[in-house]
C-alpha cells in the first residue's frame, strides 16, 4: 500500500520494483501493489487476490 501521486507518473516505480523482487523470491503466494492516490486502488486489487488471508503492508518511500 503506497500513497501514490497524481502529478508524477514515475512515483510508483519503486513500489512495483519492490513487489517484483518479493515475487521473484517466491516467499509469498501473491504480491500486489495498490495506492491511495493512483491506480490500482485497494478496491481493484482486492478483486484480483485469490488468497484467503491478506496482509496489507504500508510502504513509504519518504518521510511524511
Amino acid at each position: 500500500m503506497g500513497h501514490g501521486s497524481v502529478e508524477n507518473p514515475d512515483f510508483s516505480t519503486p513500489y512495483f520494483d519492490h513487489a517484483a523482487e518479493i515475487r521473484k523470491r517466491r516467499l509469498i503466494a501473491e504480491v500486489h501493489c495498490f495506492f491511495w492516490k493512483e491506480d490500482p486502488s485497494m478496491h481493484e486489487v482486492l478483486y484480483m487476490i485469490d488468497a484467503k488471508q491478506v496482509y496489507i503492508v504500508p510502504y513509504s518511500i519518504s518521510e511524511g
